[in-house]
């Protein structure tokens, strides 16, 4: 996949206002490093959307010129000739029919799935988003103290899932909802919990790499929260970009200790990416998965692949 350049698909409408498929490939141009690039192409913004199981758009022209970028589940885009697409994980798909007939888009098989946005530019033709209220909370968030082999202490923030509903609230699985919940024996006399079904997500969980005053680096997990709603689904914010470019990185990659070339953006498509920090920790970002990193000045970090796979990523450069 992606072994010349990266195939880019593309909805655009023609002079008789009719929407059609057309195909062109980015031919990596440049290397840096163990990575093979395309050019920088400019962008102004970057945004996460989450769609549920039920979405399916009748025919409508896209709301500007951008990117979509499923990074979990599928998408299929329908055009009124008959012809349909599906779209997945690692597939890019560039809308610029924004006028005219425009296309139809669903959910594959009823399922929900994710997708990151990329606007090429700042005309935005029909927002479609509403603002969100404040959503009820779907886990609670807790800090988990762990240690390396070598014994150096390292912290991950994580989330304890409410399982359990009814007229008392959300509870989670044995441990405290908003208050502490301290079972004194085994013996219920009267269970009024129910199973909830999987909540819908409240964002987007990233990376973010950063650097100490000394230059050491380190990482900390984070949510983009999730603030329109709308007949698409959940999206979050906008991130300001300058631009974005593809990049591919082998499947033996090893990239020992290096700054991040710039504050950007890491949109990990396929393949995955394994992490080493400048004070012990390791993480690693999972395919569909992304991360901020503005360690720019120190010695860094270091970069290997996950399970001997080719990794298909963006670089979103950040304004």
């Amino acid at each position: 996949m992606h072994t010349d350049g990266v195939h880019v698909q593309i909805t655009e409408t023609g002079l008789d206002g009719t929407t059609r498929f057309i195909d062109e490939t980015l031919p990596y141009i440049a290397t840096s490093g163990p990575f093979r690039k395309t050019a920088a192409m400019p962008a102004t913004t970057l945004s996460f959307r989450w769609s549920p199981g039920s979405f399916n758009m009748d025919y409508h022209p896209s709301p500007r010129r951008r990117l979509v970028l499923v990074t979990e589940g599928a998408l299929e885009i329908g055009l009124r000739s008959g012809e349909r697409r599906v779209f997945k994980p690692g597939d890019i798909y560039s809308l610029r029919d924004t006028w005219g007939e425009g296309h139809r888009s669903r959910a594959l098989d009823g399922k929900p799935f994710r997708s990151a946005l990329i606007s090429l530019d700042n005309e935005i033709v029909l927002d479609r988003r509403e603002h969100l209220e404040r959503p009820e909370p779907d886990g609670i968030a807790f800090l988990h103290n762990q240690e390396t082999s070598d014994g150096v202490s390292f912290f991950e923030h994580k989330t304890m899932p409410f399982l359990y509903g009814g007229q008392e609230g959300k509870e989670t699985g044995r441990k405290p909802f908003r208050s502490a919940l301290i079972s004194l024996d085994h013996e219920i006399v009267l269970d009024r919990r129910e199973h909830l079904e999987r909540p819908e997500p409240d964002g987007i969980e990233f990376l973010h790499n950063q650097e100490t005053s000394d230059g050491v680096s380190f990482f900390e997990h984070k949510t983009m929260p999730f603030l329109y709603g709308g007949q698409e689904g959940k999206e979050t914010g906008q991130i300001a970009l300058r631009s974005f470019q593809f990049a591919k990185a082998p499947a033996d990659l090893d990239y020992q200790w290096h700054p991040a070339p710039q504050r950007q953006a890491v949109l990990v498509l396929t393949g995955g990416l394994a992490m080493e920090y400048g004070d012990g920790s390791n993480t690693v970002v999972q395919p569909g998965g992304f991360l901020i990193g503005e360690d720019t000045d120190g010695r860094g970090h270091i970069t290997r692949a996950v399970n001997g796979a080719e990794r298909f990523s963006i670089f979103a450069h950040l304004a």
